[in-house]
């Protein structure tokens, strides 16, 4: 059995108990307060240092004396909330129970209590300046807002849950509560890497991303001049389908408009979908020449080569990843010490979790 002694909280910051004569009780003082080994750790872009073994075993004794615990409780109350609005769907929108008034809507409102004042409090803590430096914040300030909105709205009998606005709002609250759960899914640690890679793989394809969305709104310009489908200008098209219902190609962007519904149908072509064919039997013999013309650019620069560049260039951002995996798993483990730190009174901090060293016990096999 061998021992050592990890000296690396001296660093950053500890817990001190002094007792103060005036108030007559014990005061908790943080010694370095401003110097947060951790937190400076996240903020770098150095990897590397991750991989030593005294900065790891202070991130183990930490997220297992306090922080594991605090982003577990965390978890629970987020997974009440998505059970909520699973059972909430199914009673308004499914079952029809939300006719008139509605008292489940206030349910809503207390799902969200707890991921409203975690927000503002550590908001708080840090200041509104650095707290809205983080794009991350902004989202969840959206989804704690719209979380309330929704409430309002429904609970509501004008406008109601039925009305647009309520639905749009609600649906963006759940495409949000997609992006929390997986950011509580960080603290499992089988599920952390898969995570961690995601986020990451998405964020190197943002600049390629933008490339493909320029691509895909230019090349449905084309669509447009052509006159692809369209019922407005005099043609082969409207002669055969205006007037004769709802059997015709591209009917189903008639509600949006054929300016997305061109965006919509490249961007099907470039998956694959070459439902765009059928319209071009309507095309005068110049235009349809034309259409073929842009219906292999479109095909080959889209489909071929940069939606192939686009897979390949995420399977370079995953391998890379990959190799550092674990150093991205105990950044983003660090975060998550740094964020329940802030949020942990003083009154509640105990010296176990605030130690000037750190023993560490080691049996040789």
């Amino acid at each position: 059995i061998n021992y050592s002694i990890n000296f690396l909280p001296m660093l950053g910051t500890y817990l001190n108990k002094t007792y103060d004569p005036y108030q007559k009780k014990v005061v908790h003082t943080l010694v370095n307060e401003d110097v947060n080994i951790l937190a400076i750790c996240c903020e770098s872009e150095e990897l590397q240092m991750f991989e030593a073994e005294s900065l790891q075993q202070l991130i183990d004794f930490k997220w297992n004396a306090y922080a594991n615990l605090l982003h577990m409780f965390g978890l629970f109350i987020h997974f009440a909330y998505i059970l909520i609005l699973f059972l909430y769907t199914n009673m308004i929108y499914i079952n029809g129970e939300g006719q008139g008034d509605n008292p489940y809507s206030i349910i809503l409102l207390a799902g969200v209590a707890y991921p409203a004042c975690y927000e503002f409090i550590q908001m708080f803590k840090v200041g509104p300046a650095d707290y809205l430096t983080d794009t991350g914040n902004y989202i969840d300030l959206i989804y704690i807002w719209g979380s309330v909105a929704m409430s309002i709205l429904h609970g509501r009998e004008n406008p109601g849950p039925y009305h647009w606005v309520s639905k749009l709002i609600m649906m963006m609250v759940t495409i949000l509560a997609i992006r929390r759960t997986f950011n509580f899914l960080r603290i499992f640690k089988s599920l952390s890497p898969i995570v961690t890679m995601l986020s990451r793989v998405m964020v190197d394809l943002q600049v390629f991303m933008l490339f493909f969305i320029i691509l895909i709104i230019m090349f449905s310009l084309q669509l447009g001049i052509l006159g692809l489908g369209n019922l407005e200008v005099e043609g082969p098209f409207r002669d055969n389908f205006y007037g004769q219902g709802d059997d015709y190609p591209g009917v189903e962007f008639r509600r949006i408009g054929l300016f997305f519904g061109n965006i919509l149908t490249v961007f099907r072509a470039s998956m694959g979908d070459f439902s765009l064919i059928n319209s071009s039997l309507y095309l005068n013999d110049s235009e349809n020449i034309m259409f073929w013309i842009f219906f292999l650019a479109i095909l080959v620069l889209t489909n071929i080569i940069f939606l192939n560049f686009v897979i390949a260039e995420a399977g370079n951002s995953y391998s890379i990843v990959q190799e550092q995996i674990e150093q991205f798993i105990l950044k983003e483990k660090s975060n998550l010490i740094v964020e329940a730190e802030s949020m942990i009174p003083e009154r509640f901090r105990s010296q176990k979790w605030y130690p000037k060293y750190i023993v560490i016990r080691k049996m040789d096999l």
